[in-house]
């Protein structure tokens, strides 16, 4: 199982912060590369479960996420078991201001013959992938804040 935790600090508040992260229809405007939105609804616990298509080092790769716990602008929690078998963990505390974001990762890798070799590979790439999307959130929801300030 591979692990990989990011952290960001988000100067936007922190159900803003949420708001655009539970929206998978959002995830095209931060996503490097290519992402192809197959399938959204809504999940019985709150938020969505959405299906899509991604590239990870040119590979694609489709996944389907539920939610599996919610508590909105705190935690979102969601369970990927098509493709790369995924758990997604966003974090939020309010801290100066803005959000504290935590994003914890877990993938099985299902490259069981190639072991710890595609494992650090897929780490490799995916932490790339992460520091591209959390570079890109915190953009839009940072420029949104000041847009949406009073003048």
């Amino acid at each position: 199982m591979a692990k990989i935790t990011k952290n960001i600090q988000i100067h936007a508040p922190v159900d803003k912060v949420f708001n655009f992260i539970i929206d998978p229809n959002n995830l095209p405007d931060i996503w490097p590369g290519s992402l192809v939105m197959k399938e959204v609804k809504r999940s019985p616990l709150g938020g969505f479960n959405p299906r899509w298509v991604f590239k990870l080092a040119r590979i694609p790769i489709e996944a389907a996420f539920e939610v599996t716990d919610i508590i909105p602008n705190q935690r979102l929690e969601q369970l990927s078991t098509r493709g790369i078998h995924t758990t997604l963990c966003f974090s939020l505390h309010p801290q100066e201001g803005g959000t504290y974001l935590t994003l914890d990762l877990e993938m099985l890798i299902p490259f069981p013959v190639l072991g710890a070799v595609a494992e650090a590979i897929v780490i490799l790439v995916a932490n790339h992938l992460l520091d591209g999307i959390f570079a890109n959130l915190k953009a839009k929801l940072e420029v949104l804040a000041i847009n949406s300030q009073p003048a």
